[in-house]
């Protein structure tokens, strides 16, 4: 098995999360799918959920005050 192959980085991910592993381990596995495969879908999309998160934090932010 080819630790660095994008499809098996994904398994591992899912499979990791799944399991309730330590978020140390899904990142691990995340960082390595962006290093070897930074246009897997996965990582697409995660950029995606993240940017939109983003977004709406931003607004949230606007309206509270410190």
């Amino acid at each position: 098995t080819n630790p660095n192959d994008p499809d098996t980085l994904a398994n591992l991910i899912a499979v990791s999360q799944h399991l309730n592993k330590a978020p140390e381990v899904v990142n691990r596995y995340l960082k390595q799918l962006q290093n070897v495969a930074p246009s897997h879908q996965l990582v697409l999309s995660l950029a995606t959920f993240e940017q939109a998160f983003d977004r709406v934090a931003a607004t949230f932010a606007k309206g509270t005050k410190v």
